[in-house]
């Protein structure tokens, strides 16, 4: 594992145990990076939100980057966006002209030795927060890199984040985006496939590089660099994180990239919000599908393990909605002591149903789900009281609340 010490100075040196990464702007940052290894991937990670650190990517250091069956590097850039709004923005990603910028995230606890499982799967962990953001957001980063020495599974490496408010006010309005710059040809083709969530490209080698979705990474957008690489400014990146919606041309043969966001989301006090994906490889678009599909069948297989063996809840319980009252929308909290198909739902004082927040399959722990004061026709509800039921196959719970305009 190298120590990655960003000064301010305008050189690049690298040294056998330790790297200076001389920078022209910026605030002093310390980090550390290690690289992932197995038959047919590697892939260089850091504690401070940045991926890669290959010569000729955006940090251009002596590391391994983003390699697949011995090929040369195929990342340029990826990193994290994490905003409330234009002005409240932390990245770790190229400014707006598409130059090198320092990340406004810092360690808090250092990038961990790689950790063998019995399964054969290597894992590193971190945690960062965005302390040398010019307005930071309360929250711990916590980061968690898996990659497997089985055959057959050398084509993916999970990445786990755990966005932890530590704080005892809640936080709104959160948005969380990473940017993945590949670059694998002159005529890269970026293809998104809805029914697995996953966005890949290919090289004229016929190497495909991909982003799977496993956990709440629900927004898929494609770019092109144009004449050299394009930047974003804070208000476009706080634009294109909080755009729901997916964006994706596939009719260009170019130098792209591509940015996959989440949903809106609120952090209660002491609470966390996951989200995890998988870059998967392949030789061939089978190879690149099977391997999607495997990391999407490890991921449920290892929350499923979580669920059953985590701290977990041991009642179902529906908390008091915060704010109370409230305007324009409240965070609705509940426990699952086992995974379960659940209902949430949102009823007036005659008994009609308003909304139907949640209506699925939920995984044992703690959940939480914003209500904007819409109804199912996504129309503003008027003031008043409004009951709100969590129901399962076997039991419900009932709160009451109450909106102020």
């Amino acid at each position: 594992m190298l120590n990655l010490s960003a000064l301010i100075t305008s050189s690049n040196t690298l040294a056998t145990d330790t790297v200076d990464f001389r920078i022209t702007v910026g605030v002093p940052v310390e980090g550390n990076i290690a690289t992932h290894i197995n038959n047919k991937l590697n892939l260089t990670v850091s504690d401070f939100g940045p991926f890669g650190f290959a010569p000729g990517s955006v940090y251009n250091l002596a590391s391994d980057g983003f390699r697949f069956n011995g090929s040369e590097n195929l990342l340029y850039e990826s990193g994290l966006i994490i905003g409330r709004s234009s002005l409240q923005m932390s990245t770790s990603i190229r400014d707006e002209n598409g130059k090198f910028r320092p990340s406004d995230f810092a360690p808090t606890t250092a990038l961990s030795t790689s950790t063998l499982s019995a399964s054969g799967e290597e894992s590193r962990t971190a945690t960062f927060d965005d302390s040398q953001s010019q307005i930071s957001i309360p929250i711990e980063v916590r980061q968690e890199t898996i990659h497997s020495n089985q055959i057959g599974e050398e084509g993916l490496l999970i990445v786990k984040y755990s966005l932890q408010n530590n704080s005892n006010e809640i936080i709104t309005g959160m948005h969380f985006g990473i940017l993945h710059d590949f670059d694998l040809s002159a005529s890269d083709q970026i293809t998104f496939d809805n029914t697995l969530s996953l966005i890949y490209q290919k090289n004229d080698a016929g190497i495909y590089v991909g982003v799977v979705d496993l956990k709440n990474m629900t927004s898929f957008k494609t770019y092109e660099n144009v004449s050299g690489k394009i930047g974003f400014s804070n208000t476009e990146l706080m634009t294109i994180i909080s755009d729901v919606s997916n964006n994706i041309n596939d009719t260009l043969s170019a130098d792209m990239m591509f940015i996959t966001s989440t949903d809106k989301f609120n952090l209660a006090p002491q609470t966390s919000y996951d989200i995890a994906f998988a870059y998967v490889c392949g030789n061939s678009l089978n190879e690149l599908y099977d391997n999607a599909v495997l990391a999407k069948q490890k991921f449920d297989i290892a929350t499923d393990i979580d669920d059953n063996y985590a701290n977990l809840p041991n009642q179902f319980e529906l908390s008091q909605n915060y704010p109370n009252p409230f305007n324009p929308s409240t965070t609705i909290a509940f426990n699952l002591p086992t995974a379960s198909d659940v209902k949430l739902e949102i009823y007036n004082v005659l008994g009609q149903l308003v909304k139907t927040l949640a209506d699925t399959h939920l995984a044992a722990g703690n959940h939480a789900v914003t209500w904007d004061a819409t109804d199912n026709g996504n129309q503003k509800v008027a003031s008043g009281i409004y009951f709100y039921r969590l129901s399962d196959e076997n039991q419900f719970k009932t709160q009451k609340m109450t909106l102020l305009k």
